[in-house]
């Protein structure tokens, strides 16, 4: 199911880059030697739709783990001590002692299962683990609140059906003319934000044509008490259901199959 998420996501934002690009038109400013590409008032993508998406992934994926756990704890007969105690670990860094609760709840394990869960934590230093605990994050985020916000994909920026005319030459004056997408950083989705700027010793005469950009909306995966942390949603979503599927499939290993695997069936979609 989470797949199934990402891609009608995914699908989504593509069909609204078709139908609603957003574009930006051209004005010549410093005294002729400069072109600033400003945004025009455009519609506003559906954000709270597709951060329902977001919600229905990530909640996925938390599920998905949850349940291997719930499988892992009741092997060869093994009953946990408080089986509404029994999620999937993902402790930050200085939890020891609540990792150490968690299993004292879970009873038996094998070994080499326990070990590798136990890798997973942050008191471990885990890449994988950080993954892993950046969807427990966004899955306990409230779910009707926006998860996402709205930028650009500077590579979509595309300045195909613009014409410009430099001012007639002058000897000595360099005619070359360079671009320079996002020259303040990065850019929203706002009107009249400079999504590029040409630049010119020469100077421009006139420009005419639309400049295109594609819309990218991005998720923050910090951790509340950290500074925003923006990534691309798409992209970042897709690397998170990789974290989790490998994730399954290594734990899976380490009790030889005996776990059924909960992304089994995205890998025959």
């Amino acid at each position: 199911m989470a797949q199934a998420f990402g891609d009608q996501l995914r699908a989504e934002i593509d069909l609204w880059n078709l139908e609603f690009p957003a574009t930006a038109v051209g004005s010549i400013e410093d005294d002729g030697r400069q072109i600033a590409f400003r945004l025009r008032e455009a519609p506003r993508p559906p954000l709270v739709q597709w951060s329902a998406l977001v919600g229905q992934l990530v909640g996925s994926l938390r599920i998905a783990l949850d349940s291997f756990m719930w499988q892992a704890t009741h092997l060869d007969g093994n009953e946990p001590k408080n089986p509404r105690r029994v999620y999937f670990p993902l402790f930050d860094m200085g939890k020891q002692e609540a990792w150490h609760r968690w299993r004292e709840n879970i009873g038996d394990l094998p070994a080499s299962l326990e070990q590798r869960l136990y890798d997973l934590q942050g008191i471990a230093g885990s890449e994988l683990g950080d993954d892993l605990r950046i969807i427990q994050r966004l899955n306990n985020h409230d779910k009707h609140r926006e998860a996402l916000h709205l930028g650009l994909d500077a590579e979509s920026l595309s300045l195909d059906g613009i014409s410009l005319k430099l001012r007639d030459y002058i000897d000595g004056i360099d005619s070359t003319f360079s671009l320079h997408p996002f020259p303040s950083g990065d850019v929203r989705l706002e009107a009249e934000a400079v999504v590029a700027a040409v630049v010119s010793e020469r100077g421009f005469e006139e420009v005419d044509g639309v400049a295109t950009i594609e819309i990218a909306p991005k998720i923050n995966i910090a951790a509340d008490d950290e500074a925003p942390n923006l990534q691309p949603a798409v992209t970042t979503l897709a690397r998170l259901h990789g974290a989790a599927c490998h994730t399954i499939d290594m734990l899976c290993a380490s009790d030889e199959s005996q776990i059924w695997q909960p992304f089994q069936e995205e890998e025959h979609d």
